[in-house]
């Protein structure tokens, strides 16, 4: 068998051959309900330490490219572990991880028990990462004890204010996002963090613009994102506008997310290249050749 890493292409007037990176994986599981701005950012975290680990391998003389996986925890699960129930379906969650400008693959029906180093053995996984906060199983064992033991565990920081939980009692309580006490906080660096990645609007050829509230992004709005981004043959810019939403008579905002939220959860979309905070409702010839937008649409 020949062995992939020690092939590629020569390196021009070195004499040397260049080896094909060797791929390694990284998994991050969840229940993946309702997905909100904290998911995206555990993710976003998680292709942090992905690139981390590349720069650890090539100190030490090799060439990695490392997977983000997102593990889905199956319904049935979690009806079992939490004897609850979930808002979406199995399909839709995965159509929300397929999107995410972070995730390079996915793995179903990831137990919701203790995890194992045969489970990572057999899905060809290096590391299993988690955030800060102990994930415990139905028994109260650490649901990370065995990989952690083995070497084969990574951690991140637990994003705050946010979870589904957190939405569900907004939806329930009629609670105002845009003014909730709990938030996640929208700052200068985790706009950078979350753009990052992104080529400037200056070298885009064609621009296309979308606009509408987007709160609670779910399965339609990505697929509104989706066929926005390959609305205009030759387009190679989505510019996406993000309405604020309030009453007729304009004193209560009715989302369920802050406009903040919302931004950054559309900027962890793959279809998105950019986003307009409070975006007008009727944007002006004026707005859109300031961006250069080719062709605008509008979502209700």
């Amino acid at each position: 068998m020949v062995d992939t890493n020690t092939i590629g292409d020569s390196a021009e007037g070195s004499g040397q051959v260049l080896r094909s990176p060797r791929t390694m994986r990284i998994l991050i599981c969840g229940c993946w309900d309702l997905m909100h701005t904290g998911h995206f950012n555990a993710i976003r975290q998680v292709a942090t330490i992905a690139h981390e680990i590349e720069r650890e391998k090539e100190l030490e003389g090799e060439r990695v490219r490392v997977e983000v996986v997102a593990g889905i925890h199956p319904n049935k699960e979690i009806r079992r572990v939490k004897g609850g129930e979930f808002v979406c379906s199995e399909e839709e969650k995965e159509t929300m991880l397929r999107s995410c400008k972070w995730v390079d693959d996915i793995v179903h029906d990831v137990p919701y028990k203790p995890l194992t180093v045969e489970f990572l053995d057999k899905h060809r996984i290096d590391y299993a990462v988690h955030g800060d906060d102990i994930a415990k199983a139905s028994d109260g064992t650490d649901m990370y004890g065995y990989v952690k033991e083995a070497g084969r565990y990574r951690e991140f920081r637990r994003s705050e204010c946010i979870s589904t939980t957190t939405l569900i009692n907004r939806i329930l309580g009629c609670y105002p996002g845009a003014n909730a006490n709990e938030a996640f906080s929208l700052t200068s660096r985790r706009m950078t963090e979350f753009s990052r990645g992104y080529k400037p609007i200056e070298s885009a050829s064609k621009i296309v613009y979308i606009s509408a509230v987007w709160d609670l992004l779910h399965t339609a709005h990505i697929e509104a994102l989706r066929l926005a981004n390959d609305a205009v043959k030759g387009a190679d810019y989505l510019l996406v506008g993000v309405r604020h939403d309030s009453s007729a008579n304009g004193e209560r905002d009715r989302t369920i997310t802050s406009d903040g939220e919302r931004a950054l959860s559309l900027l962890s979309c793959r279809y998105v290249s950019d986003v307009v905070l409070q975006a007008p409702e009727r944007p002006s010839a004026d707005f859109f050749r300031a961006f250069n937008v080719v062709i605008p649409l509008y979502v209700e």
